[in-house]
């Protein structure tokens, strides 16, 4: 995807578990970037108006996309202009490639 940076998949610690392409990592990037989402998601959900399942951020020097899929966090990173549809969209992608990883993490939470 021309546009992307980086994916990052961590725990909702903000843990990273899977990371590709590094040169995202210098911008914005860090493994606290993660856990400030679950942090925000969490108080957004306060609002009632449900759970916060997804939340962008529009930077100078890129696009931040941050989905939570049980129990992990997906982020991606994209370029300052990058349509943020296209970006929501491959998250969809990335949700169904990580169902084994998302299946380990859960049965892992649980004991």
């Amino acid at each position: 995807h021309a546009e992307l940076k980086g994916i990052q998949i961590s725990d909702r610690d903000g843990v990273p578990i899977v990371a590709l392409n590094p040169s995202a990592s210098g911008s914005a990037r860090s493994a606290p970037l993660e856990a400030t989402f679950m942090l925000v998601a969490d108080q957004l959900s306060k609002m009632q108006l449900g759970k916060c399942k997804q939340l962008t951020a529009v930077y100078e020097n890129q696009v931040v996309v941050h989905v939570y899929a049980a129990p992990v966090v997906i982020t991606l990173i994209g370029k300052p202009d990058s349509d943020i549809d296209s970006l929501i969209h491959l998250t969809c992608r990335v949700k169904e490639a990580i169902q084994p990883l998302q299946q380990k993490f859960s049965s892992l939470d649980m004991a």
